[in-house]
């Protein structure tokens, strides 16, 4: 079976929400809006960037339409153009909100964007925390080496200034580029570097903490370790939940969907992934919606049920092909190739897994492995044994490194 892994990335501008953000922004986006006026008739900037960090942790919890209208008409206005402290935090503030509805190049421009004007303003820590925005949009991509420069930028400037929260978060983007990178002892080390620096300045009922756990979550279900996988997963729902957190709700339930799917428990797996794409679909993410109908995918080809693995499938692809997301891509023609491959075409399958293989962004992807292995096995069925010892024995080499002792049992 073919898995879809969702590793969750934390923006430097993390926000816990009290209110409901949904029914918040029908009640008092206009108090809001009002209050910002006044401060910017009145040229009080400091506080206009106090409430626009308030602002966008709405919007990222809601993902809302109007908060997102409002904040780019505002960028546009000679006032706020003048203080490039401000222009920073505010548009800083649109790249996580587009990186949450899953616009990733959008949020990428956002961030380059606000480095600048950090950087114009002098401020040292914002501009950091900017390199380590743009380490995990590179992360999203699946350019891991690029991911840890921003990363190995950013987490010195953060310790100089002792700003231990963001060096915490800086540690815990470094576990989620490692475990993708096949060395789950690291990013569990750096994980609970990240747990201990929390634990000094927070109470453990902070919003922070859900990412936290559900990355820990993660990293438990990639080695097999499930009973630590769902502890984690509830205990940051139970969190998300008692700050009525849609959105940070939401990656519980898709977390949760993702335990379910590998233990096999169909019935919970069913219930959460349900939950997770009714979400999505509210709020308009493409990105999550690609990687549930890929799971989706996943699920019906495992079971045999291949017309409806191909029909999730293509509802997944075309996200991956208008962002340019090469592991996305890369996941979903290695798909296509299992359930061509289980449907007989073994033609067809193999040249979906070369496919898979040319939009493969890192060598250091576990998607690599799966890629070989598959091109192996296709070849063999159509009697090209040359091409297929090749690959093959590419395959095992790459499920030694990372130590994944079921497949490479598998390839032998």
């Amino acid at each position: 079976m073919i898995k879809a892994i969702s590793i969750l990335a934390i923006l430097i501008l993390l926000l816990p929400t009290t209110v409901p953000a949904q029914n918040w922004v029908s009640d008092s986006l206009l108090i809001v809006k009002n209050q910002i006026e006044e401060e910017i008739k009145n040229e009080n900037y400091d506080k206009v960037q106090q409430i626009f960090t308030y602002l966008s942790g709405k919007g990222s919890s809601s993902l809302d339409q109007k908060i997102f209208d409002y904040m780019y008409a505002i960028i546009e206005r000679d006032e706020i153009k003048n203080q490039p402290g401000l222009l920073g935090i505010i548009v800083n503030n649109l790249g996580n909100m587009e990186f949450y509805r899953g616009d990733m190049m959008m949020a990428k421009n956002r961030f380059e964007e606000a480095l600048i004007y950090y950087q114009a303003a002098k401020q040292k820590k914002d501009a950091a925390g900017m390199a380590m925005n743009l380490g995990i949009i590179q992360e999203r991509l699946a350019n891991y080496d690029s991911a840890l420069i921003n990363y190995d930028k950013a987490l010195p400037i953060f310790l100089e200034l002792k700003d231990f929260d963001a060096a915490a978060i800086c540690f815990e983007n470094q576990a989620i580029v490692y475990n993708y990178m096949g060395n789950s002892s690291k990013s569990l080390a750096l994980l609970n570097k990240t747990d201990s620096l929390l634990n000094e300045t927070l109470n453990d009922g902070d919003g922070r903490f859900t990412n936290l756990y559900y990355n820990k979550s993660i990293v438990f279900m990639e080695i097999g370790n499930f009973d630590s996988s769902i502890y984690y997963a509830f205990k940051g729902l139970k969190i998300s939940e008692n700050l009525e957190d849609d959105r940070r709700k939401n990656i519980g339930y898709i977390q949760l969907q993702d335990i379910y799917k590998r233990m096999g428990d169909d019935e919970n797996w069913l219930k959460y992934i349900d939950l997770a794409k009714h979400f999505a679909e509210k709020t308009g993410n493409e990105m999550r919606l690609a990687e549930l109908n890929f799971s989706l995918s996943s699920y019906y080809n495992s079971n045999g049920l291949y017309d409806s693995a191909e029909y999730f499938i293509k509802k997944a692809t075309p996200y991956y092909v208008k962002e340019n997301v090469g592991e996305g891509l890369a996941k979903s023609y290695l798909l296509m190739g299992s359930i061509n491959y289980e449907k007989g075409d073994f033609d067809k399958a193999s040249n979906y897994f070369k496919l898979s293989l040319k939009n493969i962004v890192s060598i250091d992807s576990k998607t690599l492995a799966s890629i070989y292995h598959n091109l192996g096995k296709s070849f063999i069925k159509i009697k090209q044994y040359d091409s297929s010892d090749y690959y093959l024995q590419k395959a095992l080499e790459k499920r030694l490194s990372f130590r994944e002792l079921e497949s490479i049992s598998e390839t032998y």
